[in-house]
C-alpha cells in the first residue's frame, strides 16, 4: 500500500474511532485494557501483526478503552483497506489494456473484496451495537472472499494488487483475532 493510500485508512479510522467511542466503547460486561495488552493477546506470536495491531489501536483510541472498542476500530481499518484495493482493482478494470482473462480474474477479485468489505463492516456495525454473537460468520466470509481474490491474482502472476490483498487479509485477521475478545 502507499503513502498516501496508507494515510487515508488511518485518517478515516481515526474520524471513524469517535462514533466508536460512543458505540462500542459502551459495552456492558466488556472488559477495558492498555492497547498493549490487547494487542499481546490477539498477536504476542506474530510480530508484524503486534507492529500492525498497534498502530492501528494507537491512533484511533484511548489508552484504556473497552475490547469490543479495539475490535470495532481493527474491522473499520480492515474494511477500508478492502474497499481500497476494491477501488485499485476497479481502477485497472476501467483501463483497455487487459486481456479477456485478466479482465474476467480481476472482475471476480472485484467482487470478492466488494464481499469481504461487506462482511467486515457487518461485523463493525454489530460491534457497535454490542452484538457479539457471530462475529466469527462474518470473518469468515471477508477471509474466504478475500483468499477467493488472491487465488485469482495468482492465476495472473504477481500483479501489483498482491500485497494490497494481502494488508487486506492481514488487517483481517487482526480485527477477528481482537474480535474473539468481547
Amino acid at each position: 500500500m502507499n503513502c498516501r493510500a496508507a494515510t487515508l485508512v488511518l485518517a478515516a479510522a481515526t474520524l471513524v474511532a469517535a462514533l466508536l467511542f460512543a458505540t462500542g466503547d459502551a459495552c456492558d460486561g466488556v472488559r477495558s485494557m492498555s492497547v498493549e495488552d490487547a494487542c499481546h493477546a490477539a498477536a504476542s506470536t506474530d510480530p508484524r501483526m503486534h507492529a500492525l495491531c498497534l498502530r492501528t489501536l494507537r491512533t484511533a483510541s484511548p489508552p484504556n478503552s473497552k475490547v469490543s472498542t479495539y475490535a470495532a476500530i481493527a474491522a473499520e481499518a480492515a474494511a477500508l483497506s478492502c474497499d481500497g484495493t476494491a477501488r485499485a482493482v476497479n481502477v485497472l478494470l476501467q483501463g483497455g489494456s487487459l486481456t479477456n482473462m485478466q479482465r474476467t480474474m480481476l472482475s471476480g477479485c472485484y467482487g470478492d473484496l466488494r464481499r469481504a468489505h461487506e462482511a467486515v463492516a457487518a461485523v463493525e456495525g454489530q460491534l457497535g451495537r454490542c452484538v457479539f454473537a457471530h462475529l466469527g460468520r462474518g470473518y469468515g466470509e471477508a477471509m474466504a472472499a478475500i483468499d477467493h481474490c488472491a487465488t485469482k491474482l495468482d492465476s495472473l502472476g504477481q500483479t501489483s494488487l498482491h500485497n494490497l490483498v494481502v494488508g487486506d487479509k492481514y488487517r483481517t485477521a487482526l480485527a477477528s483475532r481482537l474480535g474473539a475478545y468481547p
